[in-house]
């Protein structure tokens, strides 16, 4: 059995127990939003040691490595593979409107500090200007989208799994 297998068991469910509690927790808002931050980022966690499983099924020596599709198109073509599983993946990263490029933007958003903003000091009352800082672009976190990235996550490696174990 692959090593990476039960890590991306595991981070795949971790996700979905957040998400579960994270709907729970509707009239908390700051606990709902921790709760489904988490849940994004072991979904991030679950599709790196993804790529990392795909290259070990393959056989290749630095499948630790694998961490995107970029990186395992990188390791498959040092031992000449090409297969469909990491060919998906790359394209599903480039495609701006899917599942996965949206679940990895959302993942690097989360972890890139929030860019200040600047207020101009108001020379009326000479205070020292203000700092706020602008959250990113996924403010607005939604467990039904979370949902939907895992199912499509799950529908994607159980298909691939059984192409594999074809391998």
């Amino acid at each position: 059995m692959n090593h990476f297998l039960p890590f991306v068991n595991q981070k795949r469910l971790f996700a979905s127990l957040l998400v579960g509690e994270a709907g729970k927790a509707r009239e908390q808002k700051h606990l709902q939003r921790s709760l489904l931050e988490a849940a994004v980022l072991q979904l991030g966690l679950a599709m790196k040691f993804y790529c990392a499983e795909i290259a070990s099924t393959y056989q290749c020596k630095n499948a630790v490595y694998a961490s995107d599709g970029k990186t395992l198109a990188e390791i498959l073509a040092s031992v000449d593979k090409h297969p469909a599983e990491m060919q998906e993946i790359v394209a599903l990263e480039s495609e701006r409107n899917s599942w996965l490029w949206s679940l990895q933007s959302c993942c690097r958003s989360l972890n890139s500090a929030p860019q200040p903003v600047v207020v101009k000091k108001n020379p009326a009352n000479d205070l020292i200007a203000s700092v706020s800082v602008q959250e990113q672009g996924w403010s607005q976190l939604d467990p039904e989208q979370i949902n939907t990235w895992i199912q499509h996550f799950s529908e994607m490696i159980e298909r691939h799994r059984s192409a594999m174990m074809e391998y």
